[in-house]
């Protein structure tokens, strides 16, 4: 935090400070990434450039999972992780690091930025959003990456910390909050101070323009905590359901989900009580009536049957990121090198090669053939279908 914006949050009243849930974005950035930090002993990336290599050394394997030996990996932070079949995934990083295995090889393509990426999605091997750790997101065409602005002030840079989608045509952004308090929830204090608020952007077609326009509303992630008073929602984990509507979940225990349809580029949400005081982290879900949400402290919380729903954790580490392949088949992951697995009964501990030194661990995602994959502190991990055996 520069000392502007540590000067001007301390001159704000105790009762404010203690009420909002507002935070940096280093709340939910990984820790140790470079966002918004250049670093001039670094060349500045080729847009698109590729080190194509298999993967590069020898894979170690623990139980189901190896660890892939990811040119360069050493060098960066893994933040996150998609793909759209075993023939197309994606995983971004620290310093614009960027690669994508084609189901043999991979191929590092760095975005042209020395800034952290924080987050991935596509709707397809042509088509990929990673977003920045300052001013901007990033889009893959397939054949190397371009810069496209959400358009915030030049003095105003704000991490894009999710990026999930519909189609093409149908993207979200969720970004951190802005400190120049020019965008707030209304309160009523007594003076004239707002609280920042996370934003959502919407890329989305209307009468004939595609573009990105801020979707998110102060009913959206404005919440009464008395009478006249009201706090934002500092959001972290962003979902797309089936229905192409968003989820999101953030500080305190806070769920964001969808309330009916909206006309784009404005989406519709509300807050539900999902019981818990920590903050939570990621969300996915296989339908809009079974939702995972990961938090602090292991928390776990599944969304089914109309409500959220307390579930059991084996851990008490921090638990980062969740995608479910079905009702019986969901995997988290967190800080410590923690890996769990839902069965459709339990979560359990799944055992990792990161035994020298557990690392944090940012994202996982899998696809419908079986394979799962995880990306984190210097460490990308592959669990294959038991009937191909390992990598």
């Amino acid at each position: 935090m520069s000392t502007t914006k540590l000067a001007l949050l301390l001159s704000l009243p105790v009762a404010l400070l203690a009420g909002a849930s507002c935070a940096e974005s280093s709340e939910s950035a990984p820790p140790g990434d470079d966002a918004g930090t250049t670093d001039s002993s670094i060349p500045q990336a080729d847009t698109g450039t590729s080190d194509a290599s298999p993967d590069a050394g020898t894979d170690e394997c623990v139980g189901d999972w190896c660890s892939i030996a990811l040119e360069g990996l050493k060098d960066v932070g893994l933040n996150a992780i998609w793909g759209t079949g075993p023939d197309n995934v994606w995983v971004v990083g620290s310093r614009g690091f960027a690669a994508r295995f084609d189901g043999t090889k991979w191929e590092v393509r760095r975005a042209n930025t020395l800034l952290a990426l924080f987050s991935v999605w596509g709707s397809g091997p042509n088509d990929v959003w990673a977003g920045n750790s300052g001013e901007a997101i990033f889009h893959w065409d397939g054949s190397s990456w371009k810069t496209s602005s959400l358009g915030f002030a030049t003095d105003d840079p704000r991490a894009v910390l999710r990026i999930a989608g519909a189609g093409p045509e149908d993207v979200f952004a969720l970004v951190e909050p802005s400190w120049n308090f020019t965008s707030s929830c209304p309160s009523a204090w007594g003076f004239d101070v707002q609280v920042a608020c996370p934003k959502i952007y919407r890329r989305s077609r209307i009468e004939g323009e595609l573009a990105w326009r801020e979707a998110s509303s102060s009913s959206y992630s404005c919440e009464n905590v008395l009478i006249d008073r009201t706090f934002c929602v500092d959001l972290n984990g962003l979902w797309v359901d089936p229905s192409g509507q968003p989820w999101a979940v953030g500080q305190s225990g806070r769920a964001i989900r969808p309330r009916g349809p909206a006309a784009p580029p404005l989406v519709s949400g509300g807050l539900d009580e999902t019981h818990a005081i920590i903050p939570l982290e990621g969300i996915h879900g296989t339908s809009t009536d079974d939702v995972w949400t990961v938090g602090g402290g292991g928390t776990i919380r599944r969304f089914a049957g109309g409500k959220w729903q307390v579930v059991r954790s084996p851990t008490t580490a921090h638990l980062r990121a969740v995608w479910a392949r079905s009702a019986n088949d969901a995997w988290a992951v967190g800080d410590e090198g923690t890996i769990l697995h839902w069965d459709g009964a339990t979560w359990q501990p799944s055992p990792s090669p990161l035994t020298e030194r557990p690392r944090a661990l940012y994202g996982v995602w899998g696809d419908a053939s079986g394979n799962t994959w995880i990306a984190g502190e210097h460490a990308l991990l592959r669990h294959r279908p038991e009937t191909t055996g390992r990598p």
